[in-house]
């Protein structure tokens, strides 16, 4: 996932700002609340059919407090990140001319990693509500991913073509392999690292991605048909391999459910993949195109 905001970090364009948020809000915001409005379908017809006292009222209010905990709603999750690189991109749009991209890196970075801190110990910090005359505490796992996103976004930006420096690249490299020593990676959506340290988790997922360019550049710098075709395609498929996923598992995953893993990672490949191509098609049409940003 470093990988998405470190390469739109790589292509910024310094523009005014309102321009930049309107060019981000048709590629970034305008995908996110359709994909939101799917979610929000996908999981009333699956708890429709699964439950016999289905209630509307009931649903939408469990909806919208997963909306507000965790922006997005599970049967189109992979869209969390439209929303953080949207976020990502504004704000380094108006930090960058003020501060050096290194230093927006590390602040954020740390701010990311602070959240974490919060999370683990419980700490919460609430805004009132003054028409429910309560406090409603904020969730932070997606603050957590919007800086660290803003983190790595200022860093692809900054290493746009210093990431070819020998020297740099062989840091990035040593980084690389350090992870296969010490273990560390990191839930990029929930800011929550799987090994014991946060920071080194960030700087793996950072150097990978100086690492992989560099590979690419020096050496499978040509051509390769089948990894283009995917690349023109990565936010189909990205969007699109999730809710069909989470459709087929939730409701026609019986007659495999004692399956051995194999094959029902045989099964649920094929199934996706032939989703995943009638969906490229589908959004080869122009009118349709509006719906993943195009």
């Amino acid at each position: 996932m470093s990988w998405f905001f470190f390469k739109g970090g790589m292509m910024h364009k310094d523009t005014s700002t309102k321009l930049i948020i309107q060019k981000s809000a048709r590629r970034l915001l305008v995908p996110f609340f359709l994909f939101l409005l799917l979610g929000l379908l996908l999981d009333g017809w699956i708890q429709s059919t699964k439950s016999i006292d289905f209630n509307v009222v009931s649903f939408i209010k469990g909806e919208i407090a997963t909306f507000l905990a965790f922006l997005i709603l599970w049967p189109t999750g992979a869209s969390w990140f439209l929303l953080s690189l949207f976020v990502a991109r504004i704000g380094f749009n108006v930090l960058h001319k003020r501060i050096h991209p290194i230093i927006i890196t590390i602040i954020f970075a740390c701010i990311a990693y602070a959240i974490h801190i919060m999370n683990y110990h419980g700490w919460e910090f609430s805004v009132y509500m003054p028409g429910h005359n309560s406090h409603y505490d904020i969730p932070k796992s997606y603050m957590g991913n919007m800086c660290h996103g803003l983190a790595v976004y200022s860093l692809g930006y900054y290493l746009k073509e210093k990431q070819f420096d020998r020297t740099i690249f062989v840091i990035a490299l040593v980084l690389f392999v350090l992870k296969y020593f010490i273990p560390s990676g990191i839930d990029f959506r929930a800011n929550n690292p799987t090994g014991t340290n946060f920071m080194l988790s960030v700087l793996y997922g950072m150097s990978g991605c100086v690492v992989i360019n560099n590979i690419f550049k020096r050496v499978c710098n040509k051509g390769f048909p089948l990894v283009t075709y995917i690349g023109c395609n990565s936010m189909v498929y990205y969007l699109v391999h999730f809710p069909v996923m989470y459709v087929t598992t939730s409701l026609f995953w019986e007659p495999f459910a004692d399956k051995e893993l194999w094959y029902k990672f045989l099964v649920l490949s094929i199934i996706v993949t032939i989703f995943l191509i009638i969906a490229e098609y589908v959004f080869r049409i122009k009118k349709m195109r509006f719906i993943i940003g195009g």
